[in-house]
């Protein structure tokens, strides 16, 4: 009898972002290190998507609309895997969901009626649905590093962490239809 996941698709990354500034009265430092905790999980999520998701395994089938990619999603991962799923979505697919009552809040995190997990993130492909099994994420502390810039008088701020992505057994990948417009009747 299998104890745990017979394959993890993972991988290790360093999310960084860069600034430069004349240093007159001014903390460039500070604010690199507050746009990149505004943007780190992005780039994140970005990177999770570029490397493990979008080679994932296709899901069969072509979906009619959002709904219908959810229920295709789901029904793939209780195929694929044993545990409670994760679909990974953009916000404009989480806003169709959430407007057809598809997916719900419950204490700040996002589910589907059946339970399986959701996570929205700008990272992901506003095209796209992902399906993972569960994900681990392990990360550094965070490394801010500045240099002088001695021939331009300027500070030169580093800031970056190292990260571990990982989804346990599976990783699916479906496209989703872009919505369509609807009239009004008349």
């Amino acid at each position: 009898v299998p104890q745990g996941p017979s394959t993890v698709d993972g991988v290790d990354f360093a999310v960084y972002l860069a600034g430069r500034c004349k240093p007159v009265g001014y903390d460039i430092a500070d604010d690199v290190e507050r746009v990149f905790d505004l943007r780190e999980s992005r780039a994140v999520e970005s990177e999770f998507e570029a490397r493990v998701l979008g080679s994932g395994t296709a899901v069969s089938g072509t979906p009619v609309s959002a709904a219908h990619a959810l229920g295709m999603m789901e029904n793939a991962l209780g195929d694929a895997y044993a545990g409670v799923g994760t679909i990974h979505l953009s916000p404009l697919t989480a806003t169709i969901l959430l407007g057809d009552q598809l997916i719900v809040q419950v204490g700040g995190k996002f589910f589907t009626h059946l339970g399986t997990k959701v996570v929205i993130g700008t990272g992901y492909d506003s095209t796209a649905m992902y399906g993972t099994g569960d994900v681990t994420i392990y990360r550094s502390t965070k490394v801010n590093v500045e240099s002088p810039g001695m021939d331009t008088n300027t500070v030169n701020v580093l800031v970056e962490r190292a990260y571990v992505v990982a989804g346990d057994c599976v990783s699916l990948r479906l496209a989703v239809p872009p919505p369509t417009q609807q009239s009004s009747g008349g």
